[in-house]
């Protein structure tokens, strides 16, 4: 048995990236952006038909942009992995699904000066990040790379 990734035999990739921009006010924007991937063994003699590891089905961005006044910039921004990913390429075992959210505010006193500060995974959700691939999971192998927890950022842009 293989403890990691091995190069497969045939394998279909499939996938789809779309994403929208509007204008929802005079100083409101929203963007949204969608990935579908179905990536899996064709006709593999031990894994058949399954999902490859490590890719997730869907990903999804909402983003969120408020200018109140010149020179401010509010926002927010929605990360969701809505289905389940698999951890090893026999599909024995998948992270959860997670969303996050970061919130931001932007000042640019002049320009090509700015403050900004921005909080991230402000509800300090608890998920997996990224996974290592195997080819098939044990029970005493770590799997799950977990994401950062809440945090806070902050600085001064300067760009000239």
């Amino acid at each position: 048995m293989s403890l990691g990734s091995v190069n497969a035999g045939d394998t279909r990739h499939l996938g789809l990236e779309v994403a929208a921009t509007a204008q929802l006010g005079d100083a409101l924007v929203g963007r949204l952006a969608y990935t579908w991937q179905d990536f899996r063994f064709v006709d593999d003699p031990v894994r058949g038909d399954n999902r490859l590891a490590g890719a997730p089905p869907h990903v999804i961005g909402l983003d969120v942009a408020w200018a109140p006044i010149d020179g401010l910039t509010l926002g927010a921004t929605l990360h969701w992995q809505p289905g389940t990913t698999p951890v090893d390429n026999q599909n024995t075992l998948y992270t959860r699904t997670f969303a996050t959210l970061d919130v931001r505010a932007r000042y640019e006193a002049r320009p090509g000066w700015a403050l900004f500060v921005e909080g991230r995974n402000v509800s300090d959700e608890t998920y997996a990040a990224s996974t290592l691939v195997v080819d098939e999971a044990r029970s005493d192998q770590a799997a799950f790379l977990p994401g950062n927890g809440r945090s806070v950022y902050g600085g001064l842009d300067v760009r000239f």
